[in-house]
């Protein structure tokens, strides 16, 4: 388990394992007959596949949760303002955010 959460936080880690992936499946289709050789190529090329689509999705998780830490990060600035304010202050805006309807 601990593999996959390195692998997941280390693009570069990643890269890494499906690397060795690939070499690892070339070495055993080496030790098998040579009409095995298409298998290969086609169970190499969807392996690479796979290996774009993964890190596809993972760059775009991380920009999703940067755009995330972004946004929680004006809520958390906006809020750290308000408990800064005189409870009087805090009370006036309360009071004309129910006469307005808000």
């Amino acid at each position: 388990m601990d593999i996959y959460i390195s692998l997941l936080t280390n693009p570069l880690s990643l890269q890494d394992y499906v690397n060795l992936r690939l070499e690892a499946i070339r070495a055993e289709y080496q030790k098998m007959p040579a009409f095995h050789h298409e298998e290969e190529k086609h169970n190499l090329e969807m392996l690479k596949k796979k290996g774009k689509d993964i890190f596809h999705q993972l760059h775009l998780s991380k920009a999703k949760m940067a755009h995330r830490r972004e946004i929680l990060r004006g809520m958390y600035e906006e809020l750290n303002e308000m408990c800064h304010k005189p409870d009087v202050e805090l009370l006036q805006v309360q009071t004309h955010n129910v006469v307005s309807g808000f």
